[in-house]
């Protein structure tokens, strides 16, 4: 029943692309079905009743139907600009996932991150189920380690020179206090050949919600282009989609996908390299990367 729910979720999801699919199939089917029949008759072919015809006709449009709905709802990557080698490809996947692999191959990985910085879960700082928790848990599991990275990020942010303000315990009751423009990147080495941007993204307001404006959010993808043109060279880039239900005024999560993918075909020229964007493949249901 579970399977049959999400089976139609999907399919409310993708009716467009699979609209577009049917009538492309059908427009070639019909073209060759045209040609054959200007050097065959029905009557040659032996097909003399207009019954046997219409279910061949029928026939064919439920094979189409089938192959069509088949086609959308199992295309897990679409390219959205270039070619296969460079350019940006939307897919489902799990950048979690993806960063701690086994796998040796380079690879960049962008986890969202607040603009502070914050490395700890407590206080309500980062919420665990997010992209930035669930880093936290693989990459910074004690206290150590988080004094560790901690220094890291600050060697990085000071090495580019980061524009940043200092608040006040009043305006941040807990975590660190340097909070740095949007888009500002820290570059930490992972394992596996995995380099990790840490991208600023969202900021706190004095209740430790985060939001971020539309215009921030503009600058964070445009920040994240400029800084991987610069310093990427051309390795493969992961980018989960960011910034949903934090994006004011309050946007969900097929508003901020076609909203990131505007961005990045806006500055196409300046990617040299592959950037995969990222939606978490439980997400199938409720986000078509197909409908984009």
């Amino acid at each position: 029943m579970q399977g049959i729910k999400s089976l139609l979720m999907r399919a409310k999801h993708n009716w467009k692309p699979f609209f577009t699919c049917l009538v492309t199939l059908w427009s070639v089917i019909s073209a060759l079905l045209g040609l054959l029949l200007s050097f065959v008759s029905w009557e040659e072919l032996q097909i003399l009743r207009v019954r046997d015809r219409l279910l061949i006709l029928l026939g064919l449009t439920i094979l189409l139907l089938v192959v069509s709905m088949l086609w959308v709802l199992c295309q897990n990557f679409r390219q959205i600009t270039g070619r296969k080698d460079c350019g940006v490809i939307l897919e489902y996947g799990d950048v979690i996932k993806q960063a701690f692999s086994d796998r040796t191959h380079r690879r960049i990985v962008v986890i969202p991150v607040n603009r502070c910085f914050d490395l700890t879960t407590e206080e309500n700082l980062v919420n665990p189920s997010t992209i930035h928790g669930q880093w936290l848990a693989r990459a910074v599991p004690t206290e150590r380690d988080r004094i560790q990275v901690q220094a890291q990020i600050l060697q990085c942010l000071e090495r580019q020179q980061a524009k940043h303000v200092h608040l006040t315990r009043r305006q941040k009751p807990h975590g660190n206090l340097e909070r740095y423009a949007a888009g500002t990147v820290a570059e930490l080495p992972g394992p596996n050949n995995v380099t990790f941007y840490l991208l600023a993204l969202a900021e706190f307001n004095q209740d430790l919600t985060v939001n971020c404006s539309e215009p921030d959010f503009y600058q964070v993808v445009q920040s994240l282009i400029e800084y991987y043109r610069c310093r990427g060279q051309s390795v493969e880039l992961y980018c989960p989609l960011m910034g949903d239900h934090i994006v004011e005024p309050a946007r969900d999560s097929r508003d901020v996908l076609a909203l990131m993918l505007s961005i990045l075909r806006f500055n196409r020229q300046k990617i040299h390299g592959k950037i995969h964007v990222v939606v978490y493949d439980q997400r199938k249901d409720d986000i078509s990367i197909a409908s984009v």
